[in-house]
């Protein structure tokens, strides 16, 4: 049986996964979860995978840093509000990764394979914040800024 088939073994894993994180964090992502309601990936999927397609184009078009973030504020204007919200906060949250920098088209198409692969949109979600977190941060803010009109995930 896969766990996603169980609601007790699901309910077990998240359990014992949320007893390892600060109760703040937790409440954080309850009311997270409030403000941002899910997204029907079932549905969205489609979408979602050819918006990520055309990121991948517009990322090897671009030629400048300037270029790049447009290409990502477009990009997360047209996910489902959901999945772009939780996953910038994801992104924000978490320390840039210990690896060297990779290329932008590398990460876009890395991105595209992680979406295409997903059958959730918690899996979904969590491609993004991966790819996120692979950008500079200040870049992911600027587009953030830009796609939201406002100073930030909250």
């Amino acid at each position: 049986m896969h766990v996603l088939e169980s609601y007790t073994a699901a309910g077990f894993c998240l359990e014992s996964f949320l007893s390892n994180l600060p109760t703040v964090v937790v409440r954080d992502a309850v009311k997270m979860a409030r403000t941002y309601p899910s997204f029907d990936w079932s549905r969205g999927s489609s979408a979602v995978i050819g918006e990520t397609r055309d990121l991948h184009a517009c990322v090897e078009g671009a030629g400048s840093e300037q270029d790049g973030e447009a290409c990502l504020t477009s990009y997360l204007r047209a996910l489902p509000a959901g999945m772009a919200t939780r996953a910038v906060r994801v992104a924000a949250e978490i320390p840039a990764p210990l690896t060297t920098a990779q290329e932008p088209t590398a990460l876009a198409a890395k991105l595209g394979r992680c979406i295409r692969g997903t059958s959730h949109q918690d899996a979904a979600v969590f491609c993004l914040a991966s790819f996120l977190n692979h950008l500079p941060k200040s870049q992911v803010e600027a587009a953030w800024d830009a796609m939201a009109g406002t100073s930030g995930p909250d």
